[in-house]
């Protein structure tokens, strides 16, 4: 028979697990220590899942969404412990996949409520954002024509169906799943993207493709007579885990 746990020592196993996750969450810290951390919140996301699908099961939508909150703040953390270890290991393309990962997690958990060290996560990893990686003045935006695709929450064609994409219920964030592309019209350079994942990775100079995360030279030899060349990421198929 499965232990059931009082809300006050969710929250004690929540907060000691963040605190011992943010204690390695700087640079300078060991990747022994990191990577154990990970390991740590692997065990903790699931653990915490099953305390959130426990509450949609008996339809606690307060509970069920609290839960998702931890959840989500347990995953940000463990995304930018990761893209810490991408980052020494000269994973940089990887490491700022993790970073936004990081974000977009944190995002889900401010939409439920305001956790403890939330709001400093947030600004911690706007830090790590700032101080690490170049600024991007321009990313890549596709246009697309696809298919409307699934609701998320009850599985029907998502015109069909009453949920608000974007929105939360019982512990569930509502997303349009199973979409198929018809069509890829255009891709465009913003400022502002839908996905910042979507960057530019190599840029021409001189004649000369550079890596824009080092501005090292790769050895490829452009044509930029006419303006500049660029190479980079112009879509991505990144869906958190939610579940």
């Amino acid at each position: 028979m499965a232990r059931r746990y009082k809300w006050d020592e969710i929250e004690s196993i929540f907060i000691e697990a963040i605190d011992n996750a943010q204690a390695v969450n700087f640079y300078t810290r060991s990747i022994r220590l990191q990577k154990e951390q990970i390991n740590l919140l692997d065990s903790k996301i699931n653990q915490f899942k099953g305390f959130k699908n426990h509450a949609i099961k008996n339809k606690d939508e307060p509970t069920a969404n609290a839960l998702l909150g931890m959840q989500c703040m347990l995953s940000s953390l463990r995304s930018s412990l990761k893209c810490w270890i991408s980052v020494k290991e000269n994973n940089f393309m990887e490491a700022w996949g993790h970073l936004i990962d990081a974000h977009e997690y944190c995002d889900i958990a401010i939409m439920v409520k305001t956790f403890q060290g939330l709001e400093n996560l947030k600004v911690h990893l706007t830090g790590i954002e700032r101080s690490i990686f170049p600024h991007w003045a321009l990313y890549n935006s596709i246009g697309v024509l696809e298919t409307i695709g699934k609701c998320s929450i009850c599985g029907i064609t998502f015109n069909d169906c009453e949920h608000l994409e974007g929105e939360i219920y019982i512990g569930r964030l509502c997303q349009r799943v199973e979409r198929n592309i018809i069509e890829v019209n255009h891709c465009a350079l913003v400022s502002i993207p839908h996905d910042k994942r979507c960057i530019l990775t190599h840029i021409s100079r001189d004649g000369k493709s550079i890596d824009n995360f080092t501005h090292e030279p790769t050895g490829v030899l452009t044509d930029d007579k006419d303006g500049l060349t660029t190479q980079g990421v112009i879509m991505t198929t990144k869906l958190l885990d939610l579940d």
